[in-house]
């Protein structure tokens, strides 16, 4: 089993304390975690990533995943050009930094387009980033994320569609939640699939709680949780993927209120100790 933290974790401390991704490397290093899980919204330039691959091996910390943010989800033909581009170019990226996997997204919704629609020019835009993939040997993820993949059956059909060994999802054990589907119910669909894993937790709040919430499907108000204090089952998840001989990544994506730093590191002892 290996560990890692998603730069995403970090996200207070890039805006609040201006850090690049030298000092999350560092930290991640000084954590404990055995690599890093960077993404395409914080680069600077393109000349940052010669200077990265060179930092990432002398400090000896691989790259788990590389996330792209893409959205399929586009009005025009040449929008989603675009974004079929944009997912060539981080796949390059993820093959610079010596890594094999790519989380992407399906996209997100927009009022003027049916989901049919939607879900079509997603697999279209899907079946030519994994064919383009593939070339670079370099496998994508699916993250459960957003309208058209937050649940189970939808990651799963699309990589059942798609029929790719170079098409797997990213698990996130979180997310699920948000679209009220259980995460172990979600896990036994897809445990076959699974290419990289957000070690994620979130916390129901009331609806009086102060504070920045997210909000699921059905109204309830989560928030992120340090990993093992909130209502994911976490220890029965890692116990099911190691049914499944699953070996890659697990990766810290803490998204709570409180201080990024001390929350990782505490959600890193968990994942060590159930591992």
């Amino acid at each position: 089993m290996k560990t890692s933290v998603s730069m995403y974790s970090l996200d207070q401390y890039v805006r609040e304390h201006h850090w690049d991704v030298f000092d999350f490397i560092q930290f991640a290093k000084s954590i404990g975690c055995d690599g890093v899980e960077l993404l395409d919204m914080y680069w600077c330039e393109a000349a940052d990533i010669a200077r990265v691959v060179g930092y990432l091996e002398r400090e000896n910390m691989p790259v788990a995943a590389y996330d792209t943010s893409n959205d399929f989800v586009q009005v025009t033909a040449e929008e989603r050009k675009q974004q079929v581009a944009k997912v060539k170019r981080d796949i390059d990226i993820a093959a610079h930094l010596d890594t094999k996997v790519v989380r992407i997204f399906c996209g997100d919704q927009k009022k003027c387009i049916h989901y049919s629609q939607g879900l079509q020019w997603i697999q279209e835009c899907m079946q030519e980033c994994v064919d383009y993939a593939e070339k670079r040997g370099i496998q994508l993820a699916i993250e459960n994320h957003g309208f058209f993949a937050g649940r189970s059956h939808q990651v799963h059909q699309m990589i059942s569609d798609i029929n790719s060994p170079y098409l797997g999802c990213t698990y996130d054990t979180g997310n699920f939640l948000l679209v009220d589907e259980s995460p172990i119910s979600a896990l036994e669909v897809l445990k076959h699939h699974v290419k990289h894993v957000h070690f994620k937790d979130f916390l129901k709040v009331p609806d009086d709680f102060q504070g920045n919430t997210i909000k699921g499907v059905s109204g309830t108000k989560w928030v992120g949780a340090i990993a093992g204090q909130g209502e994911v089952d976490l220890q029965r998840i890692i116990h099911v993927l190691k049914q499944v001989g699953y070996t890659g990544w697990y990766s810290i994506e803490y998204e709570g209120l409180d201080d990024s730093k001390e929350s990782v590191k505490k959600s890193m002892s968990k994942l060590m100790a159930l591992v």
